[in-house]
């Protein structure tokens, strides 16, 4: 087996040929065969992986799962990320935050499912709780005026 940022290419166990597996082949597979749940291409390490492994396997996974949810086509087929990050809690929050906030939440709420709401509570209270406490430590620090123009100029980059 052998992982690049393309996919992975897994040898048959039935005759030794190679098939390379890319997000948006398991969509394609996954909605041929017609499942109602779909998984997106992750790269699952093993426990215990250093640091470096684990920040570019979260990398990894979020930019497949980006290709995943834009190859997506069948409507009334829900399509889930997979969060990483390992044994690191703060990989494990960015990696749950990327995938979260790149539609999958949209995706879920869209199609009736509670998980997308409580999904969408979650990161919103996650997102409020962490913002009230930089601009906390920014009041405290006397250095307000330039995070609230950090935080402004942050959301109007995002809206292009």
């Amino acid at each position: 087996m052998r992982v690049d940022d393309e996919g992975v290419d897994f040898k048959s166990p039935f005759d030794g040929s190679i098939h390379k597996f890319t997000p948006e082949k398991v969509v394609e597979i996954q909605e041929a065969i017609g499942s109602d749940i779909a998984m997106v291409l992750d790269e699952c390490l093993a426990p215990g992986n250093d640091l470096e492994s684990t920040k570019k396997s979260v990398r990894r996974t979020g930019q497949w799962a980006e290709r995943a949810l834009k190859s997506h086509e069948k409507k009334d087929q829900n399509l889930f990320g997979i969060t990483q990050g390992g044994f690191f809690e703060d990989l494990r929050k960015e990696s749950t935050l990327e995938i979260t906030s790149m539609g999958y939440i949209h995706h879920l709420i869209k199609r009736g499912e509670s998980t997308g709401m409580i999904l969408a509570t979650y990161h919103n209270i996650y997102f409020l709780t962490n913002l009230m406490k930089q601009s906390r430590n920014a009041i405290i620090k006397g250095e307000f005026d330039e995070f609230k123009k950090y935080v402004i100029e942050k959301i109007n980059h995002k809206k292009r």
